[in-house]
């Protein structure tokens, strides 16, 4: 029997039985894992790329076609409430968006599109009948090419994520080898990708993420929250930044999401797990937000198994121009 994914993964396989050799096959590009309670959407009309781009962090409405990229949808107070993965498609054949959001966000991402729709030629549907598969670099071109297909890093992971009609789902899973949530995390962790929801919370900005970014362009106009975004990157750093965390392996448990960053000297608390996984070479490793001023050399209790942190957004993140002060940016 084939153990399952917990939590918002529920339901998806979480290994086929040797999740070590699996992540072997993710390496060499032989990979097939099943990421199909992603939700998929589909973006038509003649000003789909100018609408996503008026409401996004990325830069959109030069996006070639055939190119992939990744946009966050804010709030007024630049906290990231939605994000998009996605490809535009513009051939004989179609033109039109295609992308993907987490699981249980797209109906609100759907709601927020369209109550942002000011005089825009633009059509949104909810795709329930495909799917999203992730595959190797070998095996993407055993795969019908007409089908929408994301690639590049890092996003991707170095493989490709493809729009599979739900009727074709078993086959294209049949491509390769076979792997779990388990590897793919893995993999996820090791090239420093976080996933909304999982390694970000309800009142994570862009820049603790680290901007610019695959998601994020500073070389453009305004945008829903963009105000604070500018303000953080030019003024002062966020309150917290993402890093990797390399885990103490002589304790074998899989950690929760959201389990509390702890200072082992003073017991408090300074940040969140978000992912978590055994990586084939690198043994258990993490993603997670903490404090901002944690120094990289430190020690710390991750759900209470001591780690160090490997920052993927240094201390300094931000121009710096005048240092504004820290409180400038609370957020309740």
């Amino acid at each position: 029997m084939v153990p399952m994914a917990q939590g918002v993964d529920c339901g998806l396989p979480w290994h086929y039985g040797s999740p070590l050799v699996e992540q072997r096959a993710l390496a060499n590009g032989e990979g097939v894992v099943d990421v199909s309670n992603r939700e998929v959407l589909r973006i038509s009309g003649p000003d789909r790329l100018t609408y996503l781009d008026a409401l996004g962090t990325q830069r959109l409405v030069d996006l070639a076609a055939g190119a992939s990229s990744s946009t966050y949808f804010l709030d007024h107070r630049g906290v990231i409430q939605h994000g998009l993965a996605l490809v535009t498609i513009d051939d004989s054949q179609e033109q039109a968006v295609w992308g993907w959001t987490e699981p249980g966000r797209g109906s609100a991402l759907i709601d927020y599109l369209e109550r942002m729709m000011f005089r825009m030629n633009v059509s949104i549907e909810r795709r329930r009948d495909v799917r999203v598969v992730w595959v190797g670099a070998s095996v993407a071109g055993r795969l019908d090419q007409s089908w929408p297909a994301r690639f590049g890093p890092p996003s991707c992971l170095g493989g490709h994520e493809v729009f599979v009609p739900s009727s074709r789902f078993a086959d294209a899973m049949g491509q390769g080898q076979p792997v779990g949530l388990w590897g793919h995390t893995a993999r996820r962790i090791e090239v420093g990708t976080p996933r909304l929801g999982m390694d970000t919370d309800a009142r994570t900005l862009p820049n603790e993420l680290g901007v610019p970014s695959e998601a994020v362009s500073l070389a453009r106009g305004c945008y829903p929250g963009q105000e604070t975004v500018a303000k953080v990157h030019n003024l002062g750093a966020p309150l917290r930044r993402l890093v990797r965390f390399w885990l103490d392996g002589s304790q074998e448990c899989f950690l929760e999401a959201g389990s509390p960053v702890t200072d082992p000297d003073s017991g408090a608390t300074i940040g969140r797990l978000g992912s978590m996984s055994y990586h084939y070479e690198l043994g258990p490793i993490g993603l997670g937000l903490v404090a901002r001023d944690t120094d990289d050399a430190a020690t710390v209790l991750v759900g209470g198994v001591p780690a160090t942190l490997d920052p993927l957004v240094p201390r300094d993140a931000g121009l710096h121009v005048n240092r504004a002060p820290r409180d400038l940016f609370h957020r309740a």
